[in-house]
């Protein structure tokens, strides 16, 4: 089973979607939207993510928690009724109430007995919300969308769909000038040019050069402009990159043998190759859908390519982002569910949201593929492969929240509640510390690492979905209550919609 992107440049001047088992149409809905005003008075927030973060005032001491340090590959490592201290925006300091004191002029977070984890790290999202429109595309790119992932414990994110701006956020965030999610960015979608033309129906090369230059998505026409392309984006700064399907044979190996050339970490989806071929030079995969075993060509039982892939997998060092909860949604729209009118899509300017329910949605996933697609996570999990969990956040239905739903997901699949938690810290700490080629500095509690962090009320080995319940958030050692961050999430909805005004000709 192959995805197809169907990029329509007509209507839009970024590309967002990352389809995962589904086509998609989109609607005339004449000209562009503006959010609607509030029906209720939006407070300001003090602090919001794009903006200026607060100033550092001393030590913050967490007091009263248990401390999941996810350091353990298999056990579930809980520090019982532990403090933890941290400085700027490091942790400096774990140990007992006995071991670790509190001084004057410390604040002090009481955790009330709730379970202290390293911040979530999401490994697929898109920061460009799109609709379409008529004369012009209706976008939303505002820096205020970061509010969106801290509301949900999410402290880093690696971005699928890179552009310019991506690269602007990343670097601002990690200068400490902008407050927001930690980004690790791949430059723009690589993608087959005699695909994209037959989509938008005339050349790419009558694009201008400035919609071209903004466009999450390129199109190097041979193995000469892989080369290229894979040198740019290196030189651009971006921090991985991605394929996808459907790119040409000649091209992938070209930007395949070019990324390795240049370090570069390579992932995407399979293209128009083999899997053999795909996993020969991919360092990962971003759906596992892409794996399941109707949609691939292989030889043999099902439980010999299974085995195949797993072998594969661990000799080549191929991570795979699980990114289920995506599919499951799409699934639900080509059904015809209204899905927008679930309270979690209140995080979401309503006019965006009157754009996605009139984009129509065609899905190939079943119960079957679903199944199929499970009991491969778990397969791959007990082997050892390194899972990580992804909203694809910027796709039609696809929100921050939807990381929670890949790790119920993962337990469904009969994944324990531990290894869930490490494909959300963990795991992609270490994949974003063999992108980088930096030490790790993420994903677990430990001394010297960021002080990235999340404060559950409950313990999420016991019930997975306690993750959904958070008493806050720390990124970059600053401390936000989940009152603070549902107030950023507000006015976060509150903003206008804008519409660009970019000539794509």
């Amino acid at each position: 089973m192959k995805r197809k992107l169907i990029i329509l440049l007509l209507f839009t001047t970024l590309l967002s979607a990352c389809d995962s088992g589904k086509s998609k149409k989109q609607i005339d809905i004449g000209p562009p939207l503006l959010a609607p005003a509030p029906t209720e008075e939006i407070v300001i927030p003090q602090y919001q993510t794009g903006q200026t973060p607060p100033e550092y005032n001393g030590r913050i001491v967490f007091d009263n928690v248990n401390v999941l340090t996810m350091t353990s590959q298999t056990q579930e490592d809980i520090l019982t009724d532990y403090r933890v201290v941290i400085e700027n925006d490091n942790i400096i300091a774990i140990g007992t109430k006995e071991s670790v004191e509190i001084l004057d002029g410390d604040k002090v977070i009481d955790g009330e007995s709730g379970y202290l984890l390293p911040g979530f790290i999401d490994s697929h999202v898109h920061f460009s919300h799109v609709g379409p429109g008529e004369p012009n595309p209706l976008t939303f790119t505002d820096p205020a969308q970061m509010s969106l992932y801290l509301q949900q414990g999410v402290t880093t994110v690696r971005a699928y769909s890179g552009t310019p701006e991506n690269i602007d956020w990343r670097d601002k965030v990690n200068s400490g000038e902008w407050l927001g999610t930690k980004i690790i960015t791949s430059g723009p979608i690589i993608h087959d040019k005699l695909v994209i033309e037959e989509t938008i129906g005339f050349s790419w090369d009558s694009l201008s050069n400035l919609f071209i230059s903004l466009a999450p998505v390129v199109v190097p026409d041979n193995k000469e402009e892989g080369r290229l392309e894979v040198i740019k984006q290196k030189g651009m700064t971006y921090d991985f990159l991605k394929v996808y399907s459907q790119l040409n044979e000649e091209t992938f190996l070209s930007v395949a043998e070019h990324a390795k050339h240049e370090n570069l970490f390579l992932t995407g989806h399979i293209p128009d190759v083999s899997i053999a071929t795909a996993l020969t030079h991919f360092q990962e995969i971003a759906h596992i859908v892409e794996l399941t075993p109707m949609a691939v060509e292989y030889s043999g039982t099902k439980e010999e390519y299974q085995q195949w892939l797993v072998n594969t997998m661990l000799e080549n060092d191929i991570s795979l982002v699980f990114n289920w909860s995506t599919d499951e949604v799409n699934k639900e729209l080509s059904e015809g569910i209204d899905v927008f009118s679930r309270d979690i899509y209140q995080v979401l300017p309503e006019a965006l949201l009157d754009v996605w329910r009139q984009v129509s949605e065609a899905s190939d996933i079943d119960d079957e593929i679903t199944k199929e697609a499970l009991a491969l996570a778990k397969i791959l999990v007990d082997a050892g492969v390194v899972l990580q969990v992804g909203s694809d956040t910027g796709d039609v239905g696809s929100i921050p929240v939807f990381l929670h739903r890949d790790f119920e997901l993962m337990i469904e699949a009969g994944i324990s509640p531990y290894q869930a938690l490490r494909a959300g810290t963990f795991n992609p700490a270490q994949v974003i510390s063999r992108i980088t080629s930096q030490p790790q500095d993420r994903g677990i509690i430990a001394v010297g690492y960021l002080a990235d962090l999340v404060l559950l009320k409950d313990n999420p080995l016991t019930n997975i979905s306690n993750t959904r319940n958070q008493h806050g958030v720390m990124i970059d050692g600053h401390w936000f209550a989940q009152n603070e961050l549902n107030t950023m999430v507000k006015h976060f909805v509150s903003l206008p919609l804008i519409p660009h005004n970019l000539d794509f000709k």
